[in-house]
């Protein structure tokens, strides 16, 4: 069910012309340091602010077939929690190239072209889909921690989708 194409890991079940998705690794990115190489997505690691921005620039271009870029990537601090954030155009950018919107541990939408990312390290990234009765998309991303979990993250999930 899962597939490499290029940097990322894809899902062939969210393989639908709509959905952008992928689960990055490591590699593709421009991170030199040894514990960062290459594909580093969080500031605070060691890699410059402008080398973090651009890992993330060359994540979104290959999640979206190059339609998309830093621009529409929202991302927050995480902090281990239940917390889900609904996201919208306004929110484009956030955490990237504007403030993040505030902490928490997920994400969902309806709107097109934001994408939405969870960083992981020993934790679990879950993705959500599902259609509205009019067959227009809804998404959500989590970070699963053990604390999120047990705070019920996937059942909020569940519950907001």
């Amino acid at each position: 069910m899962f597939y490499r194409d290029g940097i990322l890991e894809k899902c062939s079940l969210l393989d639908e012309g709509d959905l952008y998705h992928g689960f990055s690794t490591r590699a593709g990115g421009i991170s030199t340091l040894s514990h960062t190489a290459t594909m580093n997505v969080a500031e605070g690691h060691g890699d410059p602010r402008e080398a973090v921005r651009e890992n993330i620039r060359i994540l979104a271009r290959a999640v979206s077939g190059d339609d998309l870029d830093e621009t529409a990537v929202v991302c927050a601090p995480q902090i281990h929690s239940a917390i889900i954030r609904t996201v919208t155009e306004a929110d484009r950018g956030c955490g990237v190239i504007l403030p993040h919107g505030g902490e928490g541990d997920g994400f969902i939408t309806d709107t097109p072209g934001v994408l939405l990312m969870i960083r992981v390290a020993d934790c679990v990234p879950i993705l959500y889909s599902a259609r509205r009765a009019d067959g227009s998309p809804i998404v959500c991303a989590t970070h699963a921690g053990w604390r999120g979990t047990v705070a019920g993250i996937a059942a909020e999930a569940i519950r907001r989708i």
